[in-house]
């Protein structure tokens, strides 16, 4: 069966949807690209349930326009041997060329960088004295440089995530507030006009200094600094780069329709998908984090504190009943404390590791106010 028969079958309006958005495309690819049929679309798919939606929709697009999919999967130690089960199932129901990448290169196996992982986690966690959600910075900094990287490998037309419009909005209005506050110690690149070199370029500016903030070392003339910024991050791009092209593809709405995984779990269940067992839940349905951000979170709030945050996400962000409930029972059994503190355990950190006073990491700190919630 072709996936869009089968989301015209399950989800009529996100059919609907994507009929019009397939139309837009045409229109678009018409004025700028050429055929619909020559462009390329690069999704960023973390396995999870709203990065799973979005990778069908985007398949179902391809099967009316002719465009080209290929999924992108960042390698994290997060990733359990349930998400990679969902990764191989989905990839072959779907047919999907897919590959795993390390910041910036593509890497044949999940797993075979945990060092370089270490290294950041360490760092992060020092510098941010423990904040539950210290490895979510290092993730997002991951997706940035590979989001980058993959889209200049492939030349990609269009860069499809599982991000809802609005939350594609909040991004935009963090990267302002972090631009104004970090204005007079960061030399922001000027703006070029062109809207996906001028985020990759402002990402930048913004990890370069956070590298500079956690690995400089005094009286090193900051060779640790250098040797980070040349491992995790891509160059500064310029007018011209091959990104210039590039423009972001929201499958997960357009304006009329908006979609959830929570509104879709008949569809993920026809394609294969399942919430792996060996992970918390929560909103997260792709990473064991899950697990080690609970432990932290109870040892700095407790427990009952805890309970509330999952409350507060569960009505922010509507996840599958199953998702709360899964991390209500591990957070009440004490399962996420036994899981998280295996998890950072193998990112180098001890499994009495406990929050503290942070060292200092300005850049690091904003990111957890601004991106970061308990989940």
């Amino acid at each position: 069966m072709k996936v869009f028969d089968l989301i015209r079958k399950l989800s009529p309006l996100a059919a609907e949807m994507l009929s019009r958005l397939a139309a837009r495309l045409h229109t678009a690819c018409d004025a700028n690209r050429g055929t619909v049929s020559s462009a390329k679309a690069v999704v960023f798919w973390g396995g999870g349930k709203d990065s799973t939606l979005a990778l069908a929709f985007t398949k179902a697009l391809a099967e009316f326009t002719g465009l080209t999919v290929r999924a992108v999967t960042m390698d994290n130690p997060g990733i359990t041997p349930g998400t990679r089960g969902n990764i191989e199932q989905i990839a072959s129901t779907l047919a999907v060329e897919h590959e795993y990448w390390h910041f910036r290169k593509p890497v044949p196996a999940l797993g075979q960088e945990i060092q370089s992982w270490q290294r950041l986690y360490r760092a992060l966690a020092l510098a941010l004295g423990g904040q539950p959600r210290f490895m979510c910075v290092a993730c997002n900094f991951s997706s940035i440089v590979t989001e980058y990287s993959a889209l200049a490998l492939h030349q990609a037309d269009f860069c499809v995530t599982g991000n809802p419009a609005w939350e594609l909005a909040t991004f935009e209005k963090w990267i302002e507030s972090l631009r104004a506050e970090y204005a007079g110690v960061i030399a922001f690149p000027d703006r070029t006009g062109k809207q996906m070199l001028d985020y990759f370029r402002f990402w930048h500016a913004i990890y370069e200094r956070l590298l500079e903030e956690l690995f400089s070392e005094s009286g090193s003339e900051n060779c640790a600094a250098d040797d980070a910024i040349a491992e995790y991050l891509y160059p500064m791009p310029e007018s011209g780069d091959i990104v210039e092209r590039a423009s972001h593809l929201n499958v997960m709405g357009d304006g009329m329709i908006d979609c959830i995984a929570a509104d879709h779990q008949e569809l993920l269940a026809a394609l294969g998908w399942r919430l792996p067992d060996d992970m918390q839940g929560g909103t997260e349905s792709d990473c064991a984090f899950t697990a080690s951000i609970a432990y932290l979170n109870i040892e700095r709030n407790g427990l009952n504190r805890h309970l509330e945050h999952l409350d507060e996400a569960d009505h922010y962000f509507r996840p599958p009943v199953e998702m709360t409930a899964r991390a209500r029972e591990w957070a009440v059994s004490g399962k996420s404390n036994v899981e998280g503190r295996k998890l950072l355990s193998l990112l180098g950190l001890s499994e009495s590791y406990k929050p503290s006073s942070p060292t200092g990491s300005a850049i690091a700190q904003s990111l957890i106010d601004k991106l970061f919630k308990i989940r």
